[in-house]
């Protein structure tokens, strides 16, 4: 295949391999970025999928899909790659700017449906169970009430500790809502 063409050429340049390969298809790329799942993640994962595929679209209509993410004030700082000349690496178009200490971060609790995005809130320092709970009285309804989901809607989250506590599932059962659970790492 492949090395057959370089096997009977004897010393062979790195650029001749590069372009043999840019030739084949091949180019050189920063690897995509996944969670690190668990072989256990991963069935839970093809299970959760396997039992919504038949689903009908009304019921995905319904769902408020929730979630919180850290944000980096600066972005992610992860390996970048630039075409440039020779001696010109420090010229501002060919750096990228850093700040001590990473320029902090923030982290965001939000909300949507397939009719749109809903609220998003701030959540302040580490989020635990009681604030979640603030984060949801009052944020979910007035989501819901916007995006126009109806009395008959599902609240996803996933399953982390504070999500699951029996003082939020009793306000989604309060609130006649049914809940749906993403398995972990979703």
């Amino acid at each position: 295949m492949l090395w057959g063409c370089f096997a009977s050429a004897g010393t062979v340049s790195a650029q001749t391999i590069r372009r043999t390969l840019r030739n084949e298809g091949l180019h050189a790329r920063t690897p995509r970025r996944t969670p690190l799942l668990s072989p256990k993640n991963k069935k839970s994962r093809l299970q959760y999928a396997k039992s919504n595929v038949d689903k009908p679209q009304k019921f995905w209509d319904s769902v408020l899909w929730t979630d919180e993410t850290k944000l980096e004030l600066f972005g992610p700082m992860d390996q970048r790659y630039v075409w440039r000349r020779k001696n010109k690496a420090y010229e501002e178009k060919n750096t990228l700017p850093t700040v001590k200490h990473g320029g902090g971060s923030i982290m965001l609790w939000g909300c949507f449906a397939s009719a749109g995005t809903g609220k998003l809130q701030r959540v302040q320092g580490t989020m635990n169970s009681l604030q979640y709970q603030e984060i949801v009285d009052d944020n979910v309804m007035q989501s819901v009430t916007n995006l126009r989901l109806g009395r008959r809607w599902t609240f996803q989250q996933d399953n982390d500790p504070k999500h699951i506590l029996h003082c939020i599932t009793l306000y989604f059962c309060n609130c006649n809502t049914s809940m749906f659970l993403n398995p972990g790492h979703t």
